[in-house]
């Protein structure tokens, strides 16, 4: 018995560095599914569709043909999407700010002074919630736009280019579905954070359960 008490105790430190390896690793891929979940969903509101006239000749007959392709408001260039990062990564730095978690590994101690709900943090979240209505409106006049120059051209139109063009506005109507959910889950989150006392949080969750909490769930 003596035997197997000294093999436990020696395992032991092993083990625990083993599950906090593997809660680091759970917490570095929900943070980056995060990440990528906010990233795609500028991406998605700043997806447009371009229609394009192809007019072929036969003879003396004309042919006028619609072409639909996608483009993005956003270029697809380091500039531009290393400042998107930026701006989401400026944002989950504030959530962390509010939960107070800490950032790997559980614990039930308080992490950093209460952070209090002011109009500060539109500093943080501004930026991305400013970005992403900019994309989805601009992107939705895009679209409207495409879809009455097919319907203007009725003789000529084809009906899978007009399916197209809904279903790309289909999709816009769904992403910005979802973003009102996502802020009014993230609005109300906050708030509890906000109405707890300062003293008495023990929060025992890591950084990135928390952000699953209020974008991957």
């Amino acid at each position: 018995m003596a035997d197997r008490a000294d093999k436990a105790i020696v395992w032991m430190p092993e083990v625990q560095q083993r599950r906090k390896c593997a809660r680091t690793l759970i917490c570095l891929l929900r943070c980056f599914l995060t990440l990528t979940y906010l990233w795609l969903m500028i991406q998605a509101a700043a997806v447009v569709p371009l229609v394009k006239e192809q007019r072929k000749w036969f003879l003396w007959l004309r042919y006028l043909n619609y072409l639909i392709t996608y483009s993005s408001l956003l270029t697809f260039d380091v500039r531009t999407q290393g400042f998107v990062i930026f701006v989401i990564l400026k944002m989950l730095f504030r959530i962390y700010q509010c939960s107070r978690c800490n950032f790997f590994n559980p614990s039930d101690e308080v992490q950093g002074e209460r952070v209090p709900m002011n109009k500060r943090m539109f500093v943080y979240f501004g930026p991305y919630l400013l970005m992403f209505i900019t994309c989805w409106l601009a992107s939705m006049y895009v679209s409207t736009h495409s879809l009455m120059q097919l319907i203007r051209n009725v003789d000529d139109i084809q009906p899978d280019n007009l399916c197209k063009i809904i279903m790309i506005i289909l999709f816009k109507l769904l992403i910005m579905a979802n973003a009102i959910t996502r802020c009014m889950r993230a609005t109300i989150l906050l708030r509890i954070f906000f109405d707890e006392p300062g003293e008495e949080l023990h929060n025992s969750h890591n950084l990135g359960e928390h952000l699953s909490l209020f974008f991957l769930t």
